[in-house]
């Protein structure tokens, strides 16, 4: 069950967000007795430019906090993301102090090209790297994957020297059918 609110949200004309920001509240069923997430997505020149979300344990404790930075994004008419690239940092909680991970998703012709993401291990050590294409994905109007495939490789870190695993994943009506991953160890 979630609840958005608009009130620090101005409109223009059409009735779309055009600068402030909407504030989205998540929890496990309407009772609203357990928090999953919430979240603030700032908008400028009628499209988001930020989006912040608290992610929360069962117990309420922060799981996770993160940022999504859209500034290498271009829109389309519509609003959507037509080109560019988004990052995403993601850290314990909103101190920012240990970071758990970073990705960079790029989109050509309204879609997901590739996705790279570096994930941390406690400490800032670097845990993996990985890439995903998505050239071979065929996507419905809505945006979605509808068939073809995902390539997905990882390594021990971005200078790509050790491989860690490759899957495919492949999908059919809108939903994967099969999921194939062989996995490395060190030394290929």
């Amino acid at each position: 069950y979630s609840e958005t609110s608009f009130t620090g949200a101005l409109f223009d004309d059409d009735g779309n967000i055009d600068t402030g920001f909407i504030m989205t509240y998540t929890w496990k069923d309407s009772s609203k007795a357990v928090k999953k997430s919430e979240s603030k997505v700032t908008f400028s020149g009628g499209h988001p430019s930020k989006s912040e979300t608290t992610n929360y344990k069962s117990s309420g404790a922060v799981k996770d906090y993160s940022e999504t930075d859209f500034a290498g994004a271009l829109f389309d008419d519509d609003g959507n993301i037509d080109s560019g690239f988004i990052t995403t940092n993601t850290w314990k909680d909103s101190s920012k102090a240990v970071k758990k991970s970073e990705s960079k998703v790029t989109f050509s012709s309204g879609h997901p090209v590739k996705s790279e993401t570096t994930n941390y291990k406690t400490g800032g050590i670097v845990k993996d790297y990985s890439e995903t294409s998505f050239t071979g994905a065929v996507f419905d109007d809505d945006g979605n994957i509808d068939s073809g495939f995902i390539n997905t490789t990882t390594w021990k870190d971005s200078t790509k020297a050790v491989k860690k695993s490759e899957s495919k994943v492949r999908f059919d009506l809108g939903h994967p059918v099969k999921s194939e991953t062989t996995n490395y160890k060190t030394g290929g």
